[in-house]
């Protein structure tokens, strides 16, 4: 089974900003960086039409996802991580004390009404458990940065606490692939 992780395209959000559920508008440069993406995929998928799409029901997600495909399955699964009550705040106006704890254990931590990153994970695993009883192949799943990395680290077994080691890049591809129940990463960040 082969399995292509998409990160959403650019947003028109400042990088200072920090949004994790919050629908966000996609940047001006879409349509270019959306084509260059499937441009992408086409290399690595002979038939994109053929392939599975699922994807998270955010915004920026439904939009690219809707662009690469006719049937798309849509997962609140996918969301990426909920930020709470930091939602669309500027990250420097967060209040230190609750940040820092944060950033040193994001893992089970919690933002003030949001999730920690062992939460994310419980929840994009109900979606990757089941791709291998998917009949279908290769799946892409157009989602966030914090899912990519969960779903990453699930498959090799890395410690959440080093998902953030992994970059992954607005429009990016990345492949895991599925032999004999055992799951590898063919490529990140194309």
């Amino acid at each position: 089974m082969e399995v292509y992780l998409i990160r959403h395209t650019q947003v028109a959000v400042d990088k200072s900003i920090c949004y994790g559920q919050s629908d966000v508008p996609l940047a001006e440069t879409f349509a270019r960086d959306a084509l260059a993406l499937e441009q992408k995929l086409k290399q690595q998928i002979n038939d994109l039409h053929s392939a599975k799409i699922l994807s998270s029901p955010a915004l920026r997600c439904k939009q690219l996802a809707e662009y690469l495909g006719q049937e798309i399955e849509y997962h609140p699964d996918l969301l990426e991580l909920n930020f709470g009550q930091w939602e669309m705040q500027a990250w420097k106006d967060l209040p230190p004390e609750e940040v820092n704890p944060w950033m040193e254990d994001f893992v089970h931590l919690r933002p003030p009404g949001g999730e920690n990153f062992v939460e994310l994970q419980a929840r994009t695993a109900r979606v990757f458990d089941a791709l291998p009883q998917l009949e279908q192949s290769p799946v892409v799943i157009i989602a966030h940065a914090g899912v990519i990395r969960s779903m990453i680290c699930k498959a090799i077994g890395l410690p959440l606490s080093n998902a953030f080691q992994i970059e992954i890049d607005y429009g990016s591809v990345s492949k895991l692939v599925c032999r004999w129940g055992l799951w590898n990463v063919k490529f990140l960040n194309l």
